[in-house]
């Protein structure tokens, strides 16, 4: 299990530990003017197929210059628009329906729903999943088919063809799902598919699904002896065909480029003494702290991932796991509380369900024996505080782990505060297709692709939703004027934060990592001129006004601390002088 023990100073200092809040300095556009050479720029890259990032471009400036926007500029979105969907006729004629997915749904943010609409994107998914099931990719196939049912109505046959699929795979959570559906349009259930999705799955099913995962790294020395370097945690099947998930940093060794060493992964299923099997990582994702594995196994029980909210705090939940290798092991407790943010994006459960080292990567289920999420860390110091990833963050992005390699998230390239006005973007990184877009400091996000959003919550739930997806609509609130664009998402970098040290001033990186605007006073002296609740310079009691002058900074890339000495004439305390440090993690979770 991942502890926090060299954390623990920092999780209780507020602003030491993770934010969910951020802001920006105010900088110049990045928007170039219409003129000639940006005429040539776009041509070039059109000739490159850079199709989606002509078209956000295109949009950026016939916005930020309409007086200058001409037949030339309007001429070449037409024939980039023509390029696109002969892309897409292509796609379709060669049957690649996830591509021809992908980019019907840019022609969507381009052009309209009133052009390309819900049915025609419906169709499409349908004939995504079909064809992930004829190739044998089933669970894939039932996580994308599950997306359609977002877009009723949908064939009561075909609802009845996918849930039988469903209920052969042993994936109760889309039958559930299906006879949902089913039930909310008035249509019949078969008795007999009602009566297998009401029966319980006993303990010792449960227990089947679950394995051991071990990592052997060999030997490491310490002051001159040598320990077997092991680590142990758990994992689940979500698949007959033997893929489990179980978190990244149990098995981090093994595809880490950074680690140098000895590594080879195992697995030992339940009841089976010492016996290890060999597996291998397919697809990792670092930043939800997943993987998902590959081993040959025919597993008795197979788990899948709940996608709905349905658990509140109070709720009784139980963990199965292997703590200090102890395998089989469950321990019920409670929910203690939701939306506590630890990891870089989305939110985690609070339970007080005993874990231990070795729990990590487990099965999180409430008394019905659904999966409602993925231990993944404790605090070894404080008994009763653990947390899990739940499992509405994780489900949608199966297939894609499926398709192997580490994980890459779409990137705007902003940073959020969530404040009483909404959600202001606070800093915008250089570079990023969010500065490409015209967005700014002190903008209001509003909707993203067609939802309207609200709460951070929102804006990063509603990006995964669109992983893949090369262009995204979005609008934003500036002063009195609403304003509209696209954008095409980037791979998020592996850290948003230490990227913006070598790339932006320290007027610019400041400001999301410690939530304070400076004004430079000439040297090194500075005037706050903002601040935002909750991060560290709020919290240290710093105040808008105070003068101040930083001595020095130092950025600890292991475990990515950034922290700043500074002297500081705090106006609240009759300008007394007195000299402190700020501190805090680069891997930030109010990031987009």
């Amino acid at each position: 299990m991942r502890s926090f023990r060299r954390r623990t100073l920092l999780f209780l200092s507020p602003f030491l530990f993770f934010s969910c809040l951020t802001a920006a300095p105010v900088r110049e556009s990045e928007i170039p003017g219409l003129d000639e050479a940006t005429l040539v720029r776009l041509e070039k890259l059109l000739a490159e197929d850079e199709v989606f990032s002509v078209l956000q471009d295109l949009t950026t400036l016939e916005r930020e210059n309409p007086d200058r926007w001409n037949g030339e500029y309007e001429d070449l979105r037409g024939r980039t628009e023509r390029r696109l969907e002969d892309r897409l006729s292509g796609e379709e004629e060669k049957e690649e329906w996830a591509r021809a997915l992908s980019l019907f749904r840019a022609l969507q943010a381009v052009k309209g729903e009133e052009l390309y609409t819900r049915d025609a994107e419906q169709s499409l998914m349908l004939k995504e999943a079909e064809a992930l099931f004829q190739t044998g990719e089933v669970i894939p196939s039932l996580v994308s088919f599950a997306r359609v049912l977002e877009y009723p109505p949908v064939n009561p046959d075909l609802l009845l063809l996918w849930v039988e699929r469903a209920r052969v795979e042993g994936h109760r959570a889309l039958v559930t799902q299906i006879i949902g559906y089913l039930e909310s349009r008035g249509e019949p259930v078969p008795p007999d598919l009602a009566e297998w999705e009401a029966q319980k799955p006993a303990t010792g099913e449960l227990m089947s699904g679950t394995v051991t995962v071990w990592v052997n790294r060999g030997i490491k020395l310490e002051q001159g002896m040598g320990y077997a370097d092991r680590v142990i945690g758990s994992g689940f099947f979500i698949d007959k065909r033997g893929y489990l998930i179980t978190n990244y940093h149990v098995i981090s060794s093994e595809v880490d480029p950074k680690y140098k060493g000895y590594s080879r992964l195992f697995i030992r299923l339940p009841g089976s003494g010492n016996d290890r099997i060999p597996a291998e990582v397919v697809g990792w994702d670092p930043v939800f702290d997943i993987a998902l594995l590959k081993t040959v196994y025919d597993p008795g029980y197979v788990y899948s991932f709940k996608e709905n909210e349905s658990y509140r705090a109070g709720d009784t939940i139980y963990a199965i796991g292997s703590p200090a290798g102890l395998e089989n092991t469950i321990t019920s407790g409670i929910v203690s509380a939701t939306g506590r943010r630890l990891l870089e994006m989305g939110d985690s459960l609070q339970v007080d369900v005993p874990i231990n080292r070795g729990n990590s990567g487990g099965p999180l289920l409430n008394p019905q024996g659904e999966l409602v999420g993925v231990v993944f860390a404790g605090i070894e110091q404080f008994e009763g505080i653990n947390f899990a990833i739940p499992s509405f963050w994780i489900a949608p992005r199966i297939p894609s782990f499926y398709q192997g390699g580490k994980q890459e998230l779409p990137w705007l390239g902003l940073s959020l505060y969530e404040g009483k006005q909404g959600l202001e973007i606070m800093y915008v990184f250089p570079g990023s297709p969010a500065a490409r877009g015209g967005l700014a400091p002190g903008d209001l996000l509003k909707t993203l692709a067609g939802s309207e959003i609200r709460t951070l919550r929102d804006a990063q739930q509603r990006l995964l939703s669109l992983e893949g997806q090369p262009l995204i609509r979005l609008t934003w609130q500036r002063k009195e004027d609403r304003q509209e664009g696209l954008l095409a998402p980037s791979a998020r970098p592996g850290n948003p934060l230490e990227d913006a040290l070598s790339k932006d001033t320290l007027e610019g990186w400041v400001v999301p990592f410690f939530g304070m605007i400076l004004e430079s006073t000439g040297g090194r002296d500075y005037v706050i001129r903002n601040l935002y609740p909750g991060f560290p310079a709020d919290e240290t009691g710093l105040s808008v006004d105070d003068p101040l002058t930083i001595y020095k900074w130092t950025y600890q890339e292991d475990p990515g601390v950034l922290l700043m000495q500074l002297r500081v004439k705090k106006r609240k305390a009759g300008f007394m002088e007195s000299v402190i440090q700020l501190g805090n993690y680069s891997r930030a979770g109010n990031l987009l």
